[in-house]
């Protein structure tokens, strides 16, 4: 087939023809003002405009009729009612202009205008059946809605109008060609259809037969086929040259105009770098060049030990062998903190730069490639090495030394872990060598020092350190620098009479014994409830409380198929929830906290209560209120809060300027407690602030980057002299010396359980757990039982020589890698039984449809989105408080579900090169499997898409044709939720500026501070 054919077809006789393929649609919008607007056409026609506004006041539709019969083959005629449509229908109306069509399918779909008469020759002689049938037998899932919608055209209307409706959205099936090749093989396939076949095509086998083998050749042949079966150059495949940086260290010197501007003054204010006699022996197996975990207190000083192995490392560097690190730091707060730090060790020689993902936008490799030393977020590593644009690319080969901070983390699905399993299958001449700091590797569960010892040497084989570095030989001189506080538990007993309590529990128990039939009638029907669903727990304040309605809310109700029972059950039992938490805050606040919360849920929930359940919940809540607001007005002393107060009141007494952290389990915790703690006379002059994570929305209690700085700052310089902190406190910031630590009936496992008392780092300062109930005193002693089984083990390995310990580790890692490869070979098994079977995603609320897994695509590997362009009609878009600029992707909307006011959120949306796309979490919705019949079988659930992936259906990367797709059609279907997410990436990007700007002028201040203040030179050790 030559370019020709593809030139021979006439732009307005295709218009013509489409517009005859649509000609029902266009029908019912057309108007009786639509006339006069037309008159000129129809006066051309042989047509009385006036005589026609009468038709239509007789009979609409005849009049309708006879307009489009009139106008159909006027092409200026066929324009002026596209652009009437245009206010009236947005989807027909880009429909009409062929929107939405790839280059590929629309030059395929040309073929079948060739002739005046080609379409016609399809409606009219077609045997339209056939042809489904072939689409099901061959390709099921690809075309089964395009079968459904053929076959209700012609229960509707007739044969004619069933094949128009094949032929218009055939294109619109596929993201490519390939619904071009399907169709022309069922036609190609039926003696009836054979002519219709040969009409577009005379020579079909033969270029069929070169798309096949063009489409079943390896990628690495970086051929494509396009519509009429002619190879084309991949555009975005990767060159020889590229190739080739794969396993090469770029230079700093490449890449000289992308670098930081330092001045000569900044570099001369560069401090030096002097280790204490335990720290040397800390950084000794790291300059040796050996991959090891340094394994040392909080407050011991391994960021300086940090930046004397960096800076021996980088001392090194050659013409022929460049160095680069990368530090890897688990926090966005610890990005800031530790480029800081290594900037007054390392600025007089080697660039610094610091990559926490929200303050910059763009492509970021050159900035990171002119640099000697990268502080980031692993995640944001991950994403580079795994990016699809070269200019953005990151290798291996690029770095010659990972540290990784908070090392303890690399397990599992984190992303460290995640980072090290690409780092040992990575198959370069040369790896980067591995340093780990952590103030302690934990046991994980194990009570046995064997079993302690496997997840040691599990977490090093994950780091590929086959060396461990702990102080022996110089353990007073540590002892002397780094005091331990004094550890003092404070056991409370829960208020006598607790008039609060008991109304809410009251109101839980109804609640338990309404639903409770209920969820035994599912259980007995096997309906997505097993057994242990049914048992409520009977300490509604119990970790196992929580356990048991999360797993109903995330894993067993969003599966029910009865819409109307799944709703009223999640509405209970988010009630439940509510309530809960209302008690959480209750035992450890005034009850003042408990009600205003409990108000400000039971406002919403009255708000949104539509069903008679609804009503009868909210009127148990309201015969109940006054009650609860009587009780908030009672000034009965919690012990709990009391003992929090003496031990406040105390410290404050002996050290006004003494500085406290206290760890809460929740953020609704913290906002809470910060807020009584500034109220509260006693501790008059004595400020408080919170911080939680920057992970988190502000709806959910998280805060801004900036915010998390500025309460880290008040709290280092005395304005502030209480944090009142989740875990985000727990690891590697550099918070100054605290006297007390306090648990607030909280505690985690024994890491966190180091890493907190670490932070009381002044002499004579104390770690205080206050503990109101048994289990949580009782977690705190077996948490101390395994820091000293982990004391016990990392000396036994010690003792045991750097043999055996190099011995066991390489054995794990090979153990690990046969693992890997067992599992990457059952995942391709699994690809290839997936095959193209197809599921439907439904809103985890409300069981609308979301889209088909057909249409989910991979984004840069760290979002999944949607580019089924419907979607943008099922979902609403929504503003956010706080949009962000993340690297290549801006977050510029919420999208939640459009189905009657459900509103359930299914995830954000992004813009990727210039186009929103609808992120789609994967707890967002659950899987609906289908047979070949379209018979639904079973639901399921699955919180990650790693999960889904190995499970389910397989995820292809975003291609440019998604891409463009997804723009037309949101510019086609929602113009204003364009614009406001244009306003929103706007707003996100400028933050960004904004933020890079006060990053640099706090980096500034904060060098000139760092100069002025010799003494900060000990207390930086």
């Amino acid at each position: 087939m030559s370019n020709s054919t593809w030139e021979a077809v006439d732009e307005d006789r295709m218009r013509r023809q489409i517009f005859q393929l649509y000609e029902t649609d266009i029908n019912p919008l057309l108007q009786p003002v639509d006339v006069k607007n037309l008159h000129k056409y129809l006066e051309c026609a042989g047509k009385d405009a006036a005589k026609m506004t009468s038709l239509f006041e007789r009979d609409a539709h005849a009049a309708r009729v006879a307009i489009i019969e009139a106008l159909k083959s006027n092409v200026n005629a066929i324009t002026a009612i596209t652009e009437i449509i245009k206010n009236r229908d947005e989807n027909l109306y880009g429909r009409l202009r062929m929107e939405g069509l790839c280059e590929e399918s629309l030059r395929c779909f040309r073929l079948f205008f060739q002739t005046d008469d080609t379409i016609d020759a399809f409606v009219m002689l077609m045997n339209y059946e056939d042809v489904l049938l072939s689409l099901e037998k061959d390709h099921r899932s690809t075309y089964e809605q395009l079968c459904v919608l053929v076959r209700k055209a012609k229960n509707r209307f007739d044969i004619e109008e069933a094949c128009k409706v094949l032929m218009r959205e055939l294109p619109y099936t596929t993201s490519d060609e390939k619904w071009y090749w399907d169709f022309m093989r069922a036609l190609n396939a039926h003696a009836d259809n054979i002519g219709l076949c040969r009409e577009i095509d005379p020579n079909f086998a033969k270029h069929y037969s070169t798309y096949e083998n063009a489409r079943l050749a390896p990628v690495s042949s970086k051929m494509k086929m396009n519509g009429a079966g002619r190879a084309e150059e991949d555009e975005d495949a990767s060159d020889d040259e590229n190739a080739s940086d794969f396993f090469i260290c770029r230079p700093q010197s490449s890449f000289a105009a992308h670098a930081p501007k330092y001045g000569q003054s900044v570099r001369d204010r560069v401090k030096p770098i002097k280790l204490r006699d335990y720290q040397k022996e800390l950084a000794e197996p790291a300059k040796e060049g050996k991959n090891v975990i340094v394994c040392a207190p909080t407050g011991s000083g391994k960021t300086i030990v940090a930046a004397a192995i960096i800076r021996h490392h980088l001392d090194q560097t050659s013409d022929q062998q460049p160095r680069r690190v990368a530090m890897l730091v688990p926090t966005v707060p610890l990005v800031d903190q530790q480029m800081i730090m290594l900037l007054q060790y390392l600025q007089d020689k080697y660039f610094v730069i610091g990559f926490a993902g929200g303050e910059f936008s763009g492509v970021k490799a050159p900035q990171m490639l002119a640099c000697h030393v990268i502080i980031m977020t692993p995640q944001i590593l991950v994403n580079m090495l795994n990016s699809t644009m070269k200019a953005d690319k990151l290798n291996f080969a690029d770095f010659s030394l990972f540290i990784f901070d908070e090392c303890h983390h690399t397990n599992e699905r984190h992303p460290y872990n995640v980072l090290m399993e690409a780092y040992h299958d990575y198959a370069g001449p040369s790896k980067p060598q591995v340093v780990g700091l952590t103030a302690s590797l934990g046991v994980g569960s194990g009570k046995t020092t064997d079993t302690a010892i496997e997840h040691m040497l599990r977490m090093s084989a994950n780091l590929a350190c086959e060396n461990l570095s702990i102080v022996t030989k110089h353990i007073d001189d540590l002892r002397a620098h780094v005091p331990l506080p004094e550890d003092v538990l404070e056991e409370v007993n829960p208020l006598d009479k607790d008039v609060y309590g008991v109304h809410i529990q009251n109101l839980m128990q109804q609640i338990e014994l309404s639903i409770k039939p209920r969820l035994i009638d599912l259980a007995h029907r096997r309906n997505c409830l097993r057994p242990e669903d049914v048992k409520i727990p009977q300490h509604r304040e119990s970790d196992e409380y929580q356990s048991w309605y999360s797993r109903l809310l995330r894993n067993r109700l969003p599966l029910l198929l009865n819409n109307e029972l799944k709703r009223e059950l999640s509405k209970s039992v988010q009630l439940l929830k509510v309530y809960h938490r209302s008690l959480e805050l209750n035992s450890h606040l005034p009850t003042a906290f408990a009600v205003r919360f409990l108000q400000f849920h039971m406002k919403n929930f009255a708000e949104n209560a539509a069903s008679s359940t609804d009503q009868e919940l909210l009127e148990k809540y309201k015969s109940k209120e006054q009650y609860l607001q009587a009780a908030a007005e009672e000034t009965l002393k919690k012990p709990i809060v009391v003992k929090l107060r003496d031990v406040l009141k105390k410290q404050y007494e002996e050290k006004p300027d003494a500085r406290t952290i206290i760890f809460v389990r929740t953020r609704e915790m913290t906002n809470s407690l910060t807020e009584y703690l500034n109220y509260d006379p006693v501790l008059e002059g004595v400020f408080a602030a919170s911080l939680t994570s920057a992970n988190s929305s502000a709806a959910q209690g998280g805060m801004g980057m900036n915010e998390q700085r500025s309460h880290l700052e008040q709290f280092n310089s005395g304005a502030v002299k209480i944090l009142v902190a989740t875990t985000v406190a727990e690891e590697g910031l550099d918070i100054a010396k605290c006297n007390l630590i306090v648990k607030y009936n909280h505690v985690s496992n024994e890491v966190a359980m180091v890493q907190r008392r670490g932070r009381g780092r002044a002499e004579g300062s104390k770690s205080v757990l206050i503990a109101q109930s048994g289990c949580v005193a009782e977690k705190e002693l077996l948490n101390m039982q395994k820091e000293k089984l982990m004391d016990l083990c990392l000396q036994h390995l010690r003792n045991q020589g750097e043999a055996f310990f190099k011995a066991q580790v390489h054995e794990k890692v090979q153990e690990m890698r046969s693992q890997r490869e067992l599992d990457r070979t059952a995942l391709e098994v699994r690809r290839i039984e997936l095959g193209d079977k197809r599921f439907d995603l439904l809103c985890r609320l409300c069981n609308a449809l979301v889209c088909s897994s057909y249409w989910i695509r991979r984004v840069q590997n760290a979002h999944y989105v949607s580019v089924d362009p419907q979607i943008w009609l099922r979902g609403n878009v929504l503003p956010l408080k706080r949009p962000l600029a993340h690297g290549l992707t801006t977050v510029a909307g919420q999208f939640v579900c459009a189905y009657e006011g459900c509103g359930h959120e299914w995830g954000i949306v992004v813009k990727y090169n210039g186009v929103f796309l609808p992120g789609i979490k994967a707890d967002g919705f659950i899987i609906q499997s289908l047979t070949d019949d379209h018979i639904e079988t079973s639901r399921t659930q699955k919180r990650q898409w790693s999960l889904i992936e190995r499970t389910f259906f397989v995820v292809d990367q975003i291609t440019e044709k998604d891409k463009k797709r997804m723009l037309k059609g949101l510019l086609a279907l929602s113009s204003e939720s364009q614009a406001m997410l244009e306003e929103q990436a706007n707003k996100a990007e400028a933050d960004a500026a904004e933020e890079a700007r006060n990053k640099a002028n706090m980096r500034e201040r904060q060098r000139i501070d760092a100069e002025a203040d010799d003494a900060a030179v000990d207390d930086d050790f």
